[in-house]
């Protein structure tokens, strides 16, 4: 009987943290947008931006509505310091179900004030 009990105690232990992880990554996948962008830090700032070609656009982060991105930029610029516009890889069809993302990372200085912007370009 204790052989049986210890046995269904570590399938029940198992099944849960398969199906609790995979629950976990479900709930994550559902709550990220397809397209998007955020700053994020303190000493060290990162600005990101994101899109799927796949998704068609509503009028969320300046997008124009009913469109398909298929390339994004990220810029920060603070005091003389100016990072440019990082695009990311263009992607090569509105069908393509894939993330393309860019980032930047910048060490803040508290006495100048930081900008962070993006833009898209669509098919």
């Amino acid at each position: 009987m204790k052989k049986v009990t210890k046995s269904l105690v570590v399938w029940g232990l198992a099944f849960g943290l398969v199906f609790g992880v995979g629950t976990v990554g479900a709930m994550y996948v559902d709550s990220k947008t397809h397209n998007g962008f955020y700053v994020t830090g303190t000493l060290k700032k990162t600005a990101k931006v994101w899109f799927n070609p796949s998704w068609e656009t509503d009028n969320s982060y300046g997008m124009e509505k009913g469109k398909h991105v298929k390339q994004a930029y990220v810029r920060i610029t603070e005091g003389d310091y100016d990072s440019g516009r990082k695009w990311t890889s263009t992607a090569k069809s509105k069908t393509e179900n894939k993330e393309y993302s860019r980032s930047i990372t910048k060490t803040n200085n508290p006495a100048k004030t930081m900008k962070a912007n993006y833009g898209w370009r669509y098919f």
